[in-house]
Order: C-alpha cells, then sequence, then structure tokens
C-alpha cells in the first residue's frame, strides 16, 4: 500500500512536470477552446442595445431590397456591424446563434491577439495570462455573443497596433512598409464599425514615441524622410479603406461622403446623453448600486481594475512603472476621452453633441487592462510571488464567473420573456397583435425571423387608444423594462386590463433585477 501511494505521488508529479512544460502554443489553444466554451455556455444572443436597428438593416439587404442608411442615424453607416451578419444569414440561415457568430469569432480573435501582443511586449508567459485574463473578462465574455460594434473596434485596433508594433521592430525595410500598410487599413477597417479613430491614432502615436526612447532613437528620426514614406504607407491603408467605404455609400446613395453627413449629423442630433462622470469609474471598480437592478447597472468588470491598481501601485514601488508605462498610457487615454474629453467637447465646444455612457464603451479598456495585471501576476521564481500570482488569477477567475453567470441569468432570461411572447403568439390563429412600443416591435421583428405576416400583424397601442378600439386581437402587456421604468402615457389597459379580456399565457422566467418586479401578459380581446 506504502508503494503504491508512492507511485501515485509520483505519477501525479511526473503529470504536473508535462502540463507545466506544454508548449505556449498549446496553451494559447486551450485558452481560445476554453474561452469558447465559456462564451458558449453563457450565450446571450439579442440583446436590450442597439441590435435590433442593425438587424433590420441585415434582414433589407438579406431579402434582396435596395436597402438605403436612414440619414438621421448612425447605425446605418457601421456597415461593419450588419454585413458580416448578412453573410453568416445567407450561410446558415436566420438563428441568434448565425446572428451572433461574428463577433463570437472576433472575441476569441481578440484573445488570439492580446496574447501577441503581450508577448511582442514582454514575453510569452505574460501574454498567455494576458489572454487567459481576457478569456474571462466578465465584460467581454457578455458581449461576445451580443451585436454591436465594440467587439469588432476592440479587435480591430489592437490587430492595427499588433501591425505597428511589428513594423516598428522589423528592420527589413520592405517588410516593415508592408506592416504599417497593414495597420492603417485595419485602422481604416475599425471605422466602418465606430468613429473613435483620433484617440486610437494618439494610442499607435504613442508607442512609436516610447518604442523609440526604449530604443535610444532621437525622436527626431520619426521625421526623416524614410519614415515619412515609412508612414505614408499606414495613411494610404487607412484611405483606402475610407475610399472603398465612400464609394459603397455612393453607389447606393449617390453622395460620395453621404456617411460622413450621417455622422456629423447624428453627432449634434442625437439625444442619447449623460453627463455623470461617477458612472463609468462606479462600474470599473465594481460599486455601483444598482447592481442587476437594470441593463446599465451590472457589475460587468468583477475585480479586474483593482488588480490594475495595485499592478501600478507595485510598479511604483519597485520604481519599475517604465515597464508598463504603454499599456497604462493606452488605457487612460481611451478612458480620459471616454470619461472627460467628449463630456468637454460636447458641453464646451459644441452647444451639445452626442455623449451617451454605456458600460460596453469601456470594452477596448479591457485589453490594456489585463496586459497590466498580468504584468504584476507575471510568476516569478520566488515561492511568495509565486503564492500570490497564483491566488490573485485564481480570485479573479472565480470572480468573473460568478459575475457572468449572473449577468447572463439576468439578459438571456430578461430576453427570454420576448423570445417567449413570440413563440406562442406563432401558435395562436392569425390576428392583429397589440404591443406596447416600437422598441418590442423591433425585436418581435428579429424572434419571428422577419416573417412578413407576422411583422404585419403587429401594432403599437397608442396613447389615445383604449379597450374599446380593440377587437378579436391580442394584446401584450408589461413586456418592455424600458417602458415599465420609465412609465410612458400608455393607456389604462396596460395596468388594469378589462374583465372581459381573456388571458391567454402569463409569461414567467427565473431571473434577476428589474425583470422580476413585473409580469408579461398575452390577451385576447373578443
Amino acid at each position: 500500500m506504502v508503494f503504491s501511494g508512492k507511485m501515485q505521488r509520483i505519477k501525479m508529479k511526473n503529470l504536473f512536470k508535462k502540463i507545466k512544460n506544454l508548449r505556449p502554443e498549446v496553451w494559447l489553444i486551450l485558452i481560445i477552446v476554453f474561452a469558447l466554451f465559456l462564451r458558449m455556455w453563457f450565450f446571450v444572443g439579442i440583446g436590450f442595445n442597439d441590435d435590433s436597428y442593425y438587424l433590420e438593416y441585415a434582414d433589407e439587404i438579406y431579402k434582396g431590397n435596395n436597402f438605403i442608411p436612414p440619414e438621421f442615424v448612425h447605425w446605418g453607416i457601421r456597415i461593419g456591424v450588419y454585413l458580416p451578419v448578412v453573410f453568416f444569414w445567407k450561410l446558415l440561415g436566420i438563428s441568434e446563434f448565425s446572428t451572433s457568430l461574428f463577433f463570437l469569432l472576433i472575441s476569441l480573435g481578440s484573445i488570439l491577439i492580446t496574447y501577441l501582443i503581450g508577448k511582442e511586449l514582454f514575453n510569452k508567459k505574460i501574454g498567455l495570462i494576458s489572454a487567459f485574463l481576457l478569456s474571462i473578462f466578465p465584460l467581454d465574455v457578455i458581449y461576445s455573443t451580443q451585436v454591436g460594434p465594440d467587439v469588432p473596434f476592440q479587435f480591430l485596433f489592437i490587430l492595427s497596433l499588433f501591425f505597428l508594433i511589428n513594423s516598428e521592430k522589423n528592420t527589413n525595410e520592405k517588410k516593415a512598409r508592408i506592416y504599417i500598410f497593414l495597420s492603417g487599413l485595419v485602422l481604416g477597417l475599425s471605422y466602418l464599425f465606430k468613429e473613435l479613430i483620433p484617440i486610437l491614432l494618439f494610442v499607435l502615436a504613442f508607442y512609436i514615441i516610447w518604442n523609440d526612447k526604449l530604443n535610444k532613437r532621437e525622436l527626431i528620426c520619426i521625421f526623416k524622410k524614410e519614415s515619412l514614406i515609412k508612414y505614408g504607407f499606414f495613411i494610404l491603408g487607412f484611405f483606402l479603406i475610407f475610399f472603398l467605404q465612400n464609394l459603397y455609400f455612393y453607389s447606393i446613395t449617390e453622395e460620395m461622403f453621404y456617411g460622413e453627413k450621417v455622422r456629423q449629423y447624428a453627432f449634434t442630433h442625437d439625444l442619447n446623453s449623460n453627463s455623470d462622470l461617477w458612472m463609468y469609474p462606479l462600474y470599473m471598480l465594481n460599486m455601483d448600486k444598482g447592481r442587476f437592478e437594470w441593463v446599465h447597472s451590472k457589475p460587468l468588470f468583477g475585480f479586474m481594475y483593482y488588480f490594475v491598481i495595485l499592478s501600478v501601485i507595485y510598479h511604483l514601488f519597485k520604481r519599475k512603472l517604465k515597464s508598463i508605462l504603454f499599456p497604462i498610457i493606452w488605457l487612460l487615454v481611451i478612458f480620459l476621452f471616454l470619461e472627460y474629453g467628449l463630456h468637454f467637447i460636447c458641453t464646451e465646444i459644441f452647444d451639445y453633441c452626442l455623449h451617451p455612457r454605456h458600460n460596453r464603451f469601456l470594452i477596448p479598456l479591457s485589453i490594456p487592462a489585463v496586459i497590466i495585471i498580468s504584468r504584476f501576476l507575471n510568476f516569478d521564481k520566488t515561492f511568495f510571488k509565486k503564492a500570490v500570482s497564483i491566488i490573485g488569477i485564481i480570485f479573479l477567475f472565480s470572480t468573473s464567473i460568478y459575475y457572468i453567470r449572473q449577468s447572463h441569468i439576468f439578459l438571456r432570461n430578461g430576453m427570454g420573456y420576448v423570445r417567449e411572447t413570440v413563440n406562442y403568439l406563432e401558435t395562436l390563429p392569425p390576428k392583429p397583435i397589440y404591443v406596447p412600443d416600437s422598441w418590442t416591435i423591433s425585436k418581435f421583428k428579429f424572434f419571428s425571423k422577419y416573417d412578413e405576416d407576422f411583422v404585419n400583424s403587429l401594432k403599437v397601442y397608442a396613447d389615445y387608444e383604449n379597450e374599446f378600439s380593440i377587437h378579436d386581437a391580442y394584446v401584450v402587456v408589461e413586456l418592455n423594462p424600458y417602458t415599465y421604468i420609465n412609465k410612458y402615457n400608455y393607456p389604462d389597459f396596460m395596468l388594469h386590463p378589462p374583465k372581459n379580456w381573456i388571458l391567454m399565457k402569463n409569461i414567467t422566467s427565473q431571473t434577476i433585477g428589474i425583470f422580476s418586479k413585473f409580469n408579461p401578459k398575452i390577451y385576447y380581446v373578443p
């Protein structure tokens, strides 16, 4: 028995040694596979953001209609968001999975590029830790299967940065120019998703300056003829995409700069604004009081930013802050612009412009954050540092999984009200369907797979309507949490249905927050 126990310990020791000696590439594959599993297990799909608008545009193109992006909102000109959805619908048909597949693949691609950037800036070990932390970052997991510009925008920016790093490190002039061209090209592609090019250019420019100083090159070298030609390829790559985008809009609108006109109008006329300067810090530090109460009050950051602060303090104490200066500046530039910069522009420079605040806007901060943390949790040779690193990673893993699970329950089951309502209505004999608002209609369209007969049966009950104006129809009440919270002026039957209405279905779901406070119902009105 003693001999058997000793053999078991030897086998376990050999197993741990084999695991420890796995090649970094194998670890990376395992991390990506785990990230895929995590994102599919906590699949969100259609959410409460602007996805309905993008998907309605996708449906127009999917059906072969002559779609022209609306002139007054910026969603239509973000063709990078909805054109890939059309491709996957053509390939796999309309479903929540096919709708989310592009964004899922992009999320996994971000993990890969995060590893490569971590490796280039520091080493493979830090690259692997960064990739793992991004794979469990609650914000990134929850938004990886939702439709929107933020996850692809993050991926394209870090890919642009990766090409820039390779261009700066490559001594072969021809290869360096190819890399810098690709960097500009990819940054141009990010413009098809979101309009934050200026702050990203600042981050890229800072990397060039920071890298020059590390290599003890004079900053004036940047302005030499060879360097100007090299960076000219970056501009060429960006404007190639910019030109093709405008050419596309010209082909459908006969206006060459149609996209820029729409952006300018939306920027100065959209009423979605928020001046609460405490919102982002509270989100990032997991201190928002409305936890799980509503879609913009979920702790999707876990304790990641506490570890960012710890890492900065540690490197400051050790006088090694210079080693993580670039990811710190990278993080601060984006944060300060979103927190103060846009607010200053919209309140001091212009009379008014668009400046909303949503937690998803902070997605581009995730990668510099995990790189800063990874530099702190890098396994050192000392036992104490190893123990701290292991405990830190286990803590971040366990807490992140908890918050991912809670947010998934909130979003998936919350939207389940809408999903189940549509599924039930489709089983009933066709009749007019009265719903609270256009938001509900936009979600119903998707869950019915844009079935024209079903969509044409949908009607919005207006303020002036009452129970006497609805006959031989279905009425859905208390379905949209936005309207429930904002208490719009709906007809009295919204909360007090007449006694002769027949209750067909009471939609229930095991969820949390605001969704546990109202009870959607489907009535038949004789």
